[in-house]
């Protein structure tokens, strides 16, 4: 699996990106709506674009499976980077007030089981927020047919009940879901309503621990 996730593969047509763009400000924008700032860790953080953007009001970590990505990140000032497989992994408990997973859980043999780590590391109250692809309607099982074909790495690709249900298992109890649409990797609009599950190609989530 480690060897999937190098140069190729985060420099390639499905890993671009860059630091601060408007896909990551909006990804910023849904944490900051409910928590401001403590300690936030992103699982699959990839070049560290997010964290980057994430940094002006988060005391970030990243975890990447990726030995390629620490490099780049190494020189983020008061950021601590972790090679690690997150399926394999254990995570301190009740740590962070956010945990990022934007466009990770599809490339897990076992969501079930990091959703519940997950779970367990945050905080009472704290939130999960990330994206999956939107495997249900037509142009979000079109989206999902294409990445998966592109990107081999994909083997969870759940419709959105079962995403809900996993949540759920793991013990959140407030599920938010919407839409996304991309136009390039730099680019994003959320959708909400009636019309997201019909047009959306991303499945965006928000999950809050519950507090004791």
């Amino acid at each position: 699996m480690r060897t999937r996730y190098g140069r190729s593969y985060f420099e390639g047509l499905l890993g671009q990106g860059t630091p601060n763009s408007p896909r990551n400000r909006n990804r910023l924008a849904l944490i900051l709506s409910e928590c401001q700032q403590g300690q936030l860790l992103e699982i699959g953080c990839g070049p560290g674009h997010f964290l980057r953007t994430a940094a002006a009001h988060f005391e970030v970590t990243g975890l990447d499976i990726s030995s390629y990505v620490a490099g780049p990140l190494a020189g983020l000032s008061g950021t601590q980077i972790k090679q690690a497989d997150i399926e394999n992994c254990s995570l301190p408990e009740n740590k962070y007030v956010v945990v990022a997973a934007f466009n990770v859980l599809e490339h897990l043999s076992s969501p079930v089981l990091v959703v519940q780590a997950i779970y367990q590391t945050l905080q009472p109250g704290g939130l999960l927020v990330g994206s999956v692809p939107h495997n249900r309607g037509l142009i979000g099982r079109a989206h999902t047919i294409l990445t998966n074909f592109f990107d081999k790495t994909h083997c969870s690709t759940y419709p959105p009940a079962r995403w809900r249900q996993l949540f759920s298992a793991a013990g959140f109890t407030e599920v938010d879901f919407f839409g996304e649409v991309m136009y390039g990797k730099k680019q994003s609009w959320y959708l909400r309503g009636a019309s997201w599950q019909r047009m959306a190609f991303n499945l965006i989530f928000r999950c809050w621990k519950p507090v004791y």
